[in-house]
């Protein structure tokens, strides 16, 4: 009994190594993943944080810087009130003034033509005689108790310090215009203060006019110098008259001339018209960003070294008994069924590997059935046609005792002279004899689907169309009955040479009607078929020639409607047994 094996599939990637890849993939997932989510967080905190920085550091200079005018102005008032005070009051007034105001480095009394009439206060002289032309018209021909706009006015060559003008207009016995050159030193300084307390490395705070005019910076190396893109990248990205706005607020991302990407924020300060610049560099602001990638890189990292080693050492202990049990389900196919299998592993690996051993244990016990059906098969094929030992086998052929009518055909084979020999030839080679014979003549049977219904001495008789349905049975056994004759010629030649003798052998055939079934007890039975076509067919044989064929018109007529024609008539006869005479037809090759 031949296995027929499954076609091996093709080979993708191997359990061991989708085991590895799982348990990757399930460990540096969620690491990546946190990570990602830590880092995202992180990035908004410190926009966020970064953002209230530059936000409390603009409002930190504004306020210094809205302070050191509201100073200023506070002393040009006190010093307009006492113009027309004597010189001694008011000398004494100005000197209180200073002391309320140390930003005030130059006091100028102006006439209402916006004429220099005197300096009350020169550091380093540089007033101009006359009043910027800048100025509103009204400050010097109208009003009572007005201040001017505050003015840039200009940098100090040698000591690089900025001023900006405020002036006051006061009118007394005459207008006066009291203006104050106030130094921008104390802005300048709490913007370096500022960026050295609170900013991070390369961080840059400037308070520039709206020229673009630096007259504070943090670095304290461009004051009174116009700054470019190269120098605060933000400031190129608004045109002056927007830097003088009173209202102006803008925060973002940009790069620097050079590419380096920053983060800096815009404010115009109260009562001037300067704006503040603050920025930082992006990779300083997240600095802590890349710390976070890189921990989580090296997280991943180890989480993955840490998942491949795991995955291995998992998928061999899963694939170990796995091949083990592949191997075996091999040794099976083979119909191997005396080795075992050992799982140890409490799973239903372990479960498998038993019910694989059960499985050989069962199979092992079919087997040796299945052999002994084979064999009670190949033996029930010496007495019956293979069909007939599958309709058994298969239950389709009942072995209850009794029979049916069927039309068949009956032949009778018989040694002619047979008694002679047996008692000339000793038992042993009559046996030999019989057996060699009896095997031919039954594979002759059999090829041409009939049954061999008994042995009898020396003597076989098979029937067709007895186990099934055979229209052409009548042909068959004709053909049956000349192959005898044609192979009895090359087998009395090995019978010459070997027991120095040879065979002859007379054969009756008959057809028609006959009860075919079990006939005899519940405990031993024969399956045989009886009636007057058996008997006839009997006599036929006894009055045959040696190696003649007899036969009757039932079987010649059955055998011309299958197109056989090598019939013979030998004339009517009597035949012992039978009321009246028959024809009778010899069959020829």
């Amino acid at each position: 009994m031949s296995v027929r094996l499954p076609t091996a599939r093709a080979r993708g990637l191997s359990f061991r190594l989708k085991i590895t890849l799982l348990a990757v993939i399930v460990a540096v997932v969620p690491v990546v993943a946190v990570g990602w989510l830590v880092s995202e967080v992180n990035r908004d905190a410190l926009a966020d944080a970064n953002r209230q920085l530059i936000d409390a550091v603009i409002e930190n200079l504004s306020t210094t810087a809205s302070a050191t005018i509201d100073d200023a102005d506070t002393a040009l008032v006190a010093i307009g009130g006492s113009l027309e005070d004597s010189e001694e009051a008011r000398a004494a007034v100005v000197e209180a003034a200073l002391d309320i105001s140390t930003s005030v480095r130059e006091i100028a009394i102006y006439d209402e033509e916006g004429v220099l009439i005197t300096t009350l206060e020169s550091v380093k002289p540089f007033v101009p005689p006359s009043l910027p032309a800048t100025l509103p018209a009204g400050l010097r021909t109208d009003g009572v108790h007005t201040f001017g706009p505050v003015q840039f006015a200009g940098v100090e060559t040698a000591g690089r310090e900025p001023f900006v003008l405020r002036t006051y207009t006061i009118t007394k016995a005459r207008r006066y215009t009291v203006a104050g050159y106030i130094a921008l030193r104390p802005i300048a300084d709490r913007a370096i203060s500022i960026g050295l307390q609170h900013l991070a490395s390369g961080g840059h705070i400037v308070v520039v006019t709206p020229e673009g005019v630096a007259i504070a910076d943090s670095l304290d190396e461009q004051v009174g110098a116009t700054l470019g893109r190269d120098d605060v990248a933000m400031l190129s990205m608004f045109d002056p008259s927007v830097l003088a706005s009173k209202s102006l607020y803008s925060t973002g991302d940009y790069r620097k001339a050079n590419g380096t990407p920053m983060v800096g924020a815009l404010r115009s300060i109260d009562k001037t018209p300067f704006t503040i610049a603050v920025e930082m560099p992006h990779d300083v602001v997240f600095h802590s960003i890349a710390s976070v990638r890189r921990y989580v890189l090296v997280a991943v990292i180890v989480a993955l070294i840490i998942a491949i080693a795991a995955g291995v050492i998992l998928a061999r202990r899963v694939t170990r008994p796995i091949k083990a049990l592949v191997d075996y389900a091999g040794e099976l196919a083979k119909r191997n069924f005396d080795g075992r299998v050992t799982i140890r592993a409490r799973d239903e690996l372990g479960v498998l590997g038993d019910a694989l051993e059960r499985a050989a244990t069962d199979l092992q016990a079919s087997d040796k059935v299945i052999h002994q059906e084979l064999a009670i098969r190949n033996d029930m094929r010496r007495y019956l046609p293979s069909s007939m030992v599958d309709q058994i086998v298969a239950r389709k052929h009942s072995l209850a005792l009794g029979g049916a009518r069927r039309d068949v055909t009956v032949l009778f084979a018989d040694v002619v002279g047979f008694t002679p020999l047996a008692e000339r030839e000793s038992a042993e080679t009559v046996v030999s004899l019989l057996n060699g014979l009896f095997t031919i003549l039954t594979e002759i049977v059999f090829r041409h689907g009939g049954t061999v219904d008994k042995f009898v001495g020396d003597c076989v008789m098979a029937v067709w169309g007895a186990s099934e349905d055979q229209p052409d049975h009548a042909h068959r056994a004709a053909l049956a009955a000349r192959d005898m004759l044609r192979w009895l010629e090359v087998g009395n030649e090995m019978w010459l040479e070997q027991f120095g003798f040879s065979i002859e052998l007379a054969i009756g055939v008959n057809s028609g009607e006959a009860v075919v079934g079990n006939f005899g007890s519940e405990t031993r039975m024969e399956y045989t078929a009886i009636g007057d076509v058996v008997n006839l067919a009997a006599r036929l044989e006894s009055i045959a020639r040696p190696n003649q064929i007899l036969t009757t018109a039932a079987t010649r007529d059955r055998a011309l409607a299958a197109g056989d024609t090598g019939f013979v008539s030998l004339g009517v006869r009597s035949i012992v047994g039978k009321a009246q005479p028959i024809e009778l037809f010899e069959v020829r090759s």
